[in-house]
């Protein structure tokens, strides 16, 4: 395994025991706060704030399967059986929004984990020191993906719209 790979590995790993503790910690030293941040409804409400106050970027289906989470979970949103969700989704809006917003969540792993093989940050920059040996690996990458695609679709979508392919910005 590289030791760029054992790395990354490495500090999942350690995220994970880090989260794990201070969990455990938390639920033995300080039950209410554990209960709060722990609590479904505090969660579905965070995640519906950070989907409505990201930039947008085009695409809203995260922010419209947080509402529709929101919405499934409506009594213990608003604490109250009085006041009616705002919003109604047909049930095959649901399922396509729901589908759509694992399919956007498997890109954006897919991507970041690119992005980490190539050293490359979220706006596209490499250290120059990198750059010769990031843009052979993303070749690679899509000479790997053009093989393994398995309709001319997907081989016109890699070949006119891989990310890491070098541009000219003064174009």
């Amino acid at each position: 395994m590289s030791p760029s790979k054992q790395t990354s590995i490495k500090e999942i790993h350690r995220r994970r025991v880090v989260h794990f503790l201070y969990a455990a910690l938390t639920k033995r030293l300080n039950q209410d706060h554990y209960d709060a941040i722990f609590d479904q409804s505090v969660i579905l409400r965070q995640r519906l704030f950070k989907s409505a106050g990201t930039p947008w970027e085009g695409e809203s289906v995260s922010l419209r399967a947080e509402l529709i989470r929101s919405i499934s979970n409506w009594s213990a949103n608003v604490q109250t059986t009085d006041i009616a969700p705002p919003v109604e989704y047909p049930e095959d809006v649901v399922r396509e929004t729901f589908d759509l917003d694992m399919q956007q969540k498997e890109a954006d792993v897919a991507m970041e984990q690119m992005r980490h093989a190539l050293g490359v940050d979220v706006l596209g920059w490499v250290p120059n020191e990198g750059y010769e040996a990031a843009r052979r690996l993303a070749c690679d990458m899509k000479v790997q993906m053009l093989e393994a695609a398995e309709t001319p679709d997907e081989v016109i979508a890699i070949r006119d719209h891989f990310p890491f392919d070098d541009f000219d910005e003064r174009s």
